[in-house]
This record gives C-alpha cells, structure tokens and sequence, in this order.
C-alpha cells in the first residue's frame, strides 16, 4: 500500500506548507491555522479534483511525479 510521507503545497487556499509526515500523524491548530487546507491538498492530489478547488490535481501530480 503507497504511504504518503510527504506534502508539499502552494496556493491552497492562499497556504503554502511543507512537511513530512510519519506513520501517526495529528494535525492539529487553532481555527484558520490550515488544518482543512492539509487535507484539501491531499483530496485534490489524491482524487485529481476538488469540489471547491476544481480539476487541477492531475496536473500538479504530473509535475510532482516528473512526467
């Protein structure tokens, strides 16, 4: 099963976050620290689109994958 142990985003909701992660990872903060922003990133790049960021997660994982 792939794991992801990394993210990196840019402009998710006007965020920009990098860090790894491990095998237990909490996400955690205050309000508007960007706990959904994480988890949006992850959806659009997993599913490819976003209900509210629209179709753009194939484009992103070709450039993050180097294809």
């Amino acid at each position: 099963m792939p794991i992801i142990k990394r993210i990196d985003y840019k402009n998710i909701k006007g965020r920009d976050k990098k860090f790894n992660l491990s095998n237990k990872t909490i996400i955690h903060g205050g309000n508007g620290e960007g706990k959904t922003s994480v988890v949006d990133a992850i959806k659009l790049a997993l599913l490819g689109e976003h209900d509210d960021l629209g179709k753009q997660g194939k484009k992103l994982l070709a450039l993050c994958g180097g294809e």
